[in-house]
């Protein structure tokens, strides 16, 4: 592999490991325990976030293990290179199938907003996926047979996926501009089904080269795909992909931005945001709202109601 190439994987995973273990260090904090409800996305979320973490941590480990040769020959793992990229694989099935239950979970969420999803039976389906996943990618090497019939699996799997995601995205993105804006929670759920969306584009964007290999590798390399885009394409842009998905987050939840930031303070300064200052920014913030209130009252009746529910909710997650 490319020096290049490698290096670039290299920081790439290792900041992937770095966004996911800050999201694992929120989602086990007191504060989110204590104070956030556990949803269906959130539960999903956080299964993401483990499988982003290791398929940036079997990358790193695949570099290091089969390309850098930075382990003795003592420490070796027997087959090591292979454990590592079926590692890899599985994990980047699972975290798009994840990726893909997250906007269904939208699109059910926002078309049918009264209807619980449960969670436990969302783990099992992930499990099941995880097993066909490791079966694509272990069977034709357990067995010795060709892997035609695992490429093709895959394609039709990211391929499904592909589409079940652009469609009830679209479908979900419909359904939610038409509802009102003073409907419970709205905001909340723009916000989050926003985020899904963010998250499935990017997944579609990352993964489109993953899909042009498979292609070649059906097909018997007739497309005379380069060796380098093939690299490319599976140990950079894969990892990227999962090393975006904490960015995305982090930037798109406040809560996160706002216990981020505290833990931040109380390791460089000692000092973390005390209740009295939370308030205070509680009050701040609800003052800037009541003006945004009075003005936008003016052009649209249903915008003091609207105003009034958004100030509550921003006040109640700045003291969580």
């Amino acid at each position: 592999m490319d020096i290049i190439i490698t290096i670039s994987s290299g920081m790439v995973s290792s900041f992937g490991i770095a966004g996911a273990v800050c999201n694992m260090t929120y989602f086990r904090s007191e504060k989110y325990q204590l104070h956030t409800a556990e949803t269906s996305t959130r539960h999903l979320y956080k299964m993401l976030n483990m499988f982003d973490f290791a398929v940036c941590a079997s990358t790193l480990f695949f570099l290091l293990h089969g390309t850098l040769l930075l382990f003795p020959e003592e420490f070796k793992i027997p087959s090591g290179y292979y454990v590592f990229y079926t590692v890899m694989n599985v994990s980047v099935d699972i975290a798009g199938f994840l990726t893909c239950m997250l906007v269904v979970a939208r699109f059910i969420n926002t078309v049918w907003s009264s209807y619980l999803l449960d969670c436990f039976a969302m783990t099992i389906a992930v499990v099941i996926f995880g097993a066909v996943a490791a079966g694509t990618e272990t069977g034709p090497y357990i067995f010795s047979t060709n892997y035609h019939t695992a490429f093709v699996l895959k394609f039709l799997l990211l391929s499904l996926i592909f589409i079940v995601v652009m469609g009830l995205n679209l479908v979900t993105l419909t359904k939610l501009k038409s509802v009102q804006s003073e409907e419970h929670n709205v905001e909340e759920r723009k916000q989050t089904t926003h985020t899904v969306m963010l998250l499935s584009i990017l997944y579609c964007l990352f993964n489109f080269g993953n899909l042009v290999v498979l292609v070649n590798n059906i097909v018997g390399d007739k497309f005379n795909l380069p060796e380098r885009f093939r690299i490319i394409s599976i140990y950079v842009i894969l990892p990227l992909k999962s090393a975006c998905n904490p960015v995305l987050y982090f930037a798109r939840n406040e809560e996160m931005r706002m216990w981020m930031s505290n833990q931040w303070r109380k390791l460089t300064m000692g000092h973390e945001t005390s209740d009295k200052e939370l308030e205070q920014l509680s009050s701040r913030k609800e003052e800037i709202t009541r003006r945004h209130s009075r003005t936008a009252a003016n052009s649209s009746p249903g915008s003091r109601r609207s105003s009034r529910h958004y100030s509550t909710s921003s006040t109640r997650s700045i003291r969580e």
